[in-house]
């Protein structure tokens, strides 16, 4: 019987193929997760409190007040969760449910809202703790300068985009 797997080294698949399979599943159950917890509303005042969150993050003198690591990603994570739970209608967005394609678009908000989130936590946690990470390409997912600008700016121009088309 010939060797039926024998084209498979000549594919070249990553050695890590286990790790980024299991945090690409992890990280798309935690977006359909998000997006039926949250609800598309709450999901478009999520996505803004993270840039605030961030905003704040970035000015305060938060080395100066903690000798902690973490302390920036912690600061981050209790600024995102405060401004989630004061802003009940303080951004008046949504997205709109008037067409067939809102579960579609939940599903985008929400995996680019974790995106967001874990792009952000990425670049705020020490260096040493993404190196012990059981996900090696987690640093060049969400970490690397241009997909931090691009999990920033994607689900702005997106939320423009849907926005508009729905008017």
């Amino acid at each position: 019987m010939p060797d039926v797997l024998a084209f498979l080294p000549s594919i070249e698949l990553s050695k890590d193929i286990a790790g980024m399979l299991s945090f690409l599943l992890l990280f798309l159950g935690i977006s359909v997760a998000a997006g039926f917890l949250f609800g598309r509303n709450k999901l478009v005042n999520i996505f803004i409190n993270i840039y605030i969150a961030l905003a704040f993050t970035k000015v305060l003198p938060i080395h100066d007040m903690s000798a902690s690591p973490y302390a920036e990603i912690l600061a981050f994570g209790g600024l995102l969760i405060f401004l989630t739970f004061i802003d009940e209608h303080l951004f008046d967005l949504h997205i709109p449910n008037s067409s067939y394609d809102v579960f579609w678009r939940m599903f985008v908000m929400s995996v680019l809202v974790v995106g967001m989130v874990v792009s952000v936590s990425v670049t705020l946690l020490p260096k040493k703790l993404l190196a012990s990470s059981p996900f090696p390409l987690l640093f060049d997912f969400f970490g690397q300068p241009l997909a931090h600008i691009l999990w920033l700016s994607v689900p702005i121009l997106l939320l423009v985009f849907m926005n508009k088309r729905l008017r």
